[in-house]
């Protein structure tokens, strides 16, 4: 196999889409979680390899190198650690079959799936460092993703690490919360419909917020205009009227929020639009106050 070192454009792709296989990026989920997996990742890039039990694990580690990487784009340290990536791997040499001639770096002997995908992200990195610059390398713009990118566009304008899912996510989640401006005022005894369990089922340990709109639904379906505007009413009764506190569960425990009511709650919206409602699991949790627990009994 051969990389072009003015390919960089391809090669920062494969980058890309390597480091975005990660679970973190998935809320938990492996998208290279075994050698058939990795078998069709590199089919699906045209790089060939005969993949081995040690590769899984090798491939992994690469994709943990690059995105730090990504994430700490330095111009000193892109260029340092991908030529690391691309050290011992290839032999260059000038290859004028196509026509014109191109430098280039083949894949020794007896080179693993890993080897090719680390040099492939090094000559990406690379590349892009000396043809564009190191701002290039960006966390997604999605407010709920925890994906990475390399922007070889032209205009260096891209925001998403996934333009077809993550764009059209925050798309969809504007769109939204445009029709559920003018939706109308939820009446408290709807409101009360979504309280009621959410605050039965806090009494026995934290909640998701996914059990939140959950409950919320079986008032107002989920494709309702109304819904966005409804669930954010909910979510702010609970908390105004100091029956539910929001947070994260952490090394002590249940660990609150400190930011305002009204910055919370937009917070939740806008982060349950970005993934159509469906959290699971990755978003925050309710406690009950000692309020809200007398209220459910």
């Amino acid at each position: 196999m051969q990389v072009a070192l003015d390919d960089y454009v391809w090669a920062a792709g494969v980058a890309t889409d390597l480091v975005n296989t990660a679970p973190e990026v998935w809320h938990g989920e492996d998208k290279l979680p075994d050698l058939d997996s990795l078998a069709a990742f590199a089919e699906l890039h045209s790089i060939p390899a005969n993949t081995r039990p040690s590769d899984l694990r090798a491939v992994h580690r690469l994709r943990a190198t690059v995105r730090d990487l990504i994430d700490h784009p330095t111009r000193d340290r892109l260029v340092t650690g991908a030529t690391a990536l691309t050290s011992s791997i290839g032999d260059v040499s000038l290859d004028a079959t196509s026509g014109r001639a191109r430098w280039t770096v083949s894949l020794r002997q007896g080179a693993t799936i890993a080897d090719a995908l680390s040099l492939i992200c090094g000559v990406g990195i690379l590349g892009v460092v000396q043809s564009l610059d190191a701002t290039r390398f960006r966390a997604c713009g999605a407010p709920t993703c925890q994906g990475v990118f390399i922007d070889t566009t032209r205009p260096g304008r891209r925001r998403y690490c996934m333009p077809g899912l993550c764009g059209n996510r925050v798309n969809v989640a504007n769109h939204r919360a445009r029709k559920a401006s003018v939706a109308p005022t939820p009446k408290l005894f709807e409101i009360e419909r979504a309280v009621a369990p959410t605050l039965d089922d806090g009494l026995d340990d934290w909640v998701l917020v996914d059990t939140l709109i959950w409950n919320a639904i079986q008032v107002i379906p989920k494709d309702s205009d109304r819904f966005a505007g409804f669930f954010a009413a909910v979510l702010d009764y609970l908390l105004r009227e100091g029956l539910m506190i929001v947070g994260d569960i952490g090394d002590t425990g249940f660990e609150p929020w400190t930011s305002s009511i009204d910055d919370t709650v937009e917070r939740i919206i806008r982060d349950c639009q970005a993934v159509d409602w469906s959290p699971r699991g990755s978003l925050c949790w309710l406690s009950n106050t000692p309020k809200g627990d007398q209220r459910a009994r």
